[in-house]
């Protein structure tokens, strides 16, 4: 029986060497075995001779022609399998590729989630109606309470045991199990700084273990250290031990992978910001405090401080005058530049005169004195030194003559150049 098709063959079909048992469709080429080949023009039935040409015609083609174009049929088939599977590797590949973008986001998401302890002294904790500035930190940063640990104890340092018998690295310690996950914190800071003044014997190595220490308990963390206390006043020693601890901070913080808030330290050097103690801050002193170091761990930049002085004088010429006041460092300087005497001053051998007063927030704490540099005025034609020196915010002049007074007098030139300068301890 013929086999049935709906609508007509429009291409040729390859079927093969003539095999006289077998029926034909319309347009099936077949060889005769010699080399030559044979097209149906119509359903041919079985029997048919390749001769009869009701059914048959000349094709042309060489069975050699056939076999390869068989062969070349076979080998588009293979390649088109070969490209399916190709194709499906592909599809597992970038299957694979978005599993590892997926994981990929999920730590970006993880790593961008901070979770945070700070451990601070008595400027963590409440004193009088002062909010702390751990308090504030949490607020600025816009941590929750589960990403935020905090904990605070008075008269503490890293070398200096506190109130409740802890340094920093053990009452970390005590606090560390509160944390359920240790890979999860992502920084610790240490805000500490004038309890480690009276500390400074082992200084280096109590800071030193304090880093190894947080580094093993929670080893993804960035480690910070700031120096962020102060105080309004103090004399030269305490003033040495002030920067010899700073110092300390900064220099093994550096030394033993830790990262240290650069210019923090700066942040109290207003006396607006001290409670009447001149040591602990008020509330607007915590929140300078916390917002500096959240904008330093941000990436922000560091803190300055530059303020303008007004000099006031009855000897001097201020308007011949002028005073410049900058913070470098952990120290304020005074720039003289040029004065002359409204009025004539005499000086008794080997004391010191009150000559103008400056009026600055930074200079009006007690006890913050240094010298300046030595200076020579003219007097009686002779040129002779003194020294000028701030003591209270108040500019002196000193006669280092033990045994001579001497009187400068009216409108006598006084050169302060660029070089001179006087050391406001603040």
């Amino acid at each position: 029986m013929i086999r049935q098709y709906i609508g007509a063959r429009y291409t040729p079909k390859f079927s093969g060497v003539y095999d006289p048992t077998q029926q034909y469709e319309n347009l099936e080429v077949v060889d005769n075995g010699s080399g030559t080949t044979y097209i149906s023009k119509k359903d041919v039935p079985p029997n048919t001779p390749l001769t009869d040409t009701e059914y048959w015609a000349v094709y042309g083609a060489s069975s050699g022609a056939i076999l390869d174009l068989q062969t070349r049929t076979t080998a588009l088939e293979n390649d088109n399998i070969n490209i399916k599977l190709d194709i499906t590797q592909l599809q597992g590949s970038v299957l694979g590729i978005q599993s590892d973008l997926d994981d990929l986001r999920d730590e970006i998401e993880a790593q961008s989630k901070r979770r945070i302890i700070i451990i601070s002294d008595s400027y963590g904790l409440e004193r009088g109606s002062n909010t702390p500035w751990t308090e504030y930190f949490q607020t600025i940063s816009g941590l929750s309470s589960s990403d935020y640990f905090t904990w605070s104890e008075g008269s503490m340092g890293f070398n200096r045991t506190g109130d409740g018998g802890h340094t920093a690295q053990t009452l970390l310690t005590a606090h560390a199990s509160e944390v359920s996950n240790p890979n999860e914190i992502t920084d610790v800071v240490f805000g500490l700084g004038l309890n480690d003044m009276n500390g400074l014997t082992g200084l280096d190595e109590a800071i030193a273990n304090c880093i190894t220490y947080t580094k093993t308990t929670f080893p993804k963390a960035k480690i910070w250290i700031g120096y962020i206390g102060n105080q309004k006043s103090k004399a030269t020693a305490v003033f040495n031990n002030y920067i010899a601890s700073v110092n300390a901070y900064k220099d093994n913080a550096i030394k033993n992978g830790a990262i240290y808030i650069s210019d923090v330290e700066y942040v109290m050097h207003n006396w607006d910001f001290f409670q009447s103690d001149g040591i602990h801050p008020t509330s607007n002193g915590c929140r300078e405090i916390a917002s500096f170091v959240n904008s330093f761990m941000l990436g922000g930049a560091s803190y300055g401080v530059s303020k303008t002085c007004t000099f006031t004088s009855s000897y001097l010429n201020t308007t011949y005058a002028s005073i410049r006041q900058t913070m470098e460092g952990a120290i304020s300087r005074i720039y003289l530049v040029l004065y002359g005497f409204a009025n004539a001053v005499t000086i008794g051998a080997g004391l010191a005169v009150k000559i103008g007063s400056i009026n600055n927030p930074l200079l009006g704490g007690s006890g913050g004195d240094s010298f300046g540099g030595e200076i020579f005025i003219t007097v009686s034609n002779e040129l002779v030194p003194f020294k000028w020196f701030v003591y209270d915010g108040d500019l002196y002049l000193q006669n280092l003559n033990s045994s001579v007074q001497y009187t400068i007098a009216l409108g006598t030139t006084v050169r302060f150049t660029s070089g001179d300068f006087a050391t406001i301890i603040c």
